[in-house]
């Protein structure tokens, strides 16, 4: 199985949230990045996956969480989940 780590990182279509997603593939994470429209800024890859949305409704939230089991059926992710925001605060999921 599988160390690879997934993170979570929401407005990542552009500033910090953008440059997180980056970093995290530069460190071989699996990355599921979301934002109102992320698949304008950013292309999706084996190891990142793009959910288009507000992450504060309920749809956009069962969208990432699906991509996160996605990663891990494909990859047999064993390790952490991070979540990062990239706007005002980060934090654990």
């Amino acid at each position: 199985m599988s160390d690879k780590k997934t993170a979570i990182v929401t407005g990542a279509s552009g500033g910090i949230g953008a440059g997180l997603v980056e970093a995290f593939l530069k460190q071989g994470y699996n990355v599921v990045a979301t934002s109102l429209n992320v698949t304008q800024s950013l292309t999706a890859s084996a190891s990142l996956v793009l959910v288009d949305g507000d992450i504060g409704k309920q749809e956009t939230a069962a969208k990432a969480v699906e991509a996160v089991l996605y990663l891990a059926q494909a990859d047999q992710v064993t390790g952490e989940m991070l979540h990062v925001d990239g706007g005002a605060h980060a934090g654990c999921w």
